[in-house]
């Protein structure tokens, strides 16, 4: 039960027992307010035998009410308590690796505006430890005590801080970013881009999810990160050339998954990526996330 719940519990059962002490005196007033007050110590024990035949069942009643409402809340702890018990010694728990994440290889994209701004030389042999094969995911373990099923990642990102970050335009490119529309509750914006060699859209969605199915104990695996995302991140990494210092907007990433008794299980990461360096055709950043704990916050 919540504090506040608690609070006006109390005030509740107080006021109910103040009306139903009043209710008997009220009437009994009402009924011999002619009569003056007795000194007779005979009246005063009938009085006394009326109020208490009147309330004694009464309070006899909110006291079994009462009993019945503490033994079913402590039942809810003791219960809660066994279930975290049990779930804990099998309980998924996720961390991201927070490796390097790369840019596209301008020399393999068909996003031809990247050629512009990067040195590119089609002969340059590139030494990186993917070798060639650059992530566009971010690689994630399970290391807690179990299995985790029916694993699903729901990336977020803050629609006006990304429209903020693509908004541009200059004698080679045009980037232009819609007001976010909400059909059907679904928010996304959309990017229009115009060059010379290209011109192209495409829709940004607030959320999408990716499912993963199954993370097994001490398993990993591949996040991908949604197209329209990736491409929204290219574009910003290509505007880097004319607003240095500028970041890219951190998302949300929120695990939902159960563990081997089919419990519901959910995790929450921010997660930014953090410029590091700038090769010949890609550019290298750091993976940076703060995960969500019950209690605690760790940033890795």
């Amino acid at each position: 039960m919540k504090p506040s719940q608690t609070y006006w519990l109390i005030i509740s059962g107080s006021m109910l027992s103040l009306i139903i002490l009043l209710v008997p005196i009220a009437l009994y007033v009402m009924d011999f307010h002619e009569y003056k007050r007795s000194t007779d110590p005979s009246d005063w024990g009938t009085f006394g035998d009326y109020l208490g035949g009147v309330l004694n069942p009464i309070i006899s009643f909110l006291t079994l009410l009462v009993t019945i409402i503490i033994a079913v809340t402590i039942g809810k702890i003791e219960k809660k308590n066994h279930d975290e018990t049990l779930h804990n010694s099998i309980k998924p728990f996720f961390v991201i690796d927070n490796a390097d994440f790369f840019s596209s290889d301008v020399s393999m994209s068909s996003f031809p505006i990247g050629k512009n701004f990067y040195s590119y030389n089609q002969h340059e042999q590139i030494t990186a430890p993917t070798n060639h094969k650059f992530k566009h995911f971010l690689k994630i373990e399970n290391k807690g005590l179990g299995l985790a099923t029916e694993l699903q990642v729901t990336f977020k990102i803050d629609l006006n801080q990304l429209k903020e970050s693509l908004q541009f335009k200059n004698s080679e490119i045009k980037i232009t970013v819609s007001d976010i529309m909400r059909p059907e509750e679904t928010k996304f914006v959309d990017v229009h881009l115009q060059h010379a060699r290209q011109e192209t859209s495409f829709l940004i969605f607030e959320t999408e999810t990716v499912r993963l199915g199954v993370v097994d104990r001490n398993g990993k695996t591949e996040l991908y990160i949604p197209k329209s995302l990736m491409m929204a991140f290219e574009i910003h990494n290509y505007l880097r050339e004319f607003r240095i210092g500028e970041f890219f907007p951190s998302f949300s990433l929120i695990f939902r998954y159960k563990n081997i008794n089919e419990k519901a299980l959910e995790s929450n990461f921010d997660v930014a990526l953090m410029h590091v360096e700038t090769k010949t055709n890609f550019s290298i950043y750091r993976i940076m996330y703060r995960q969500s704990l019950e209690n605690s916050a760790a940033l890795l």
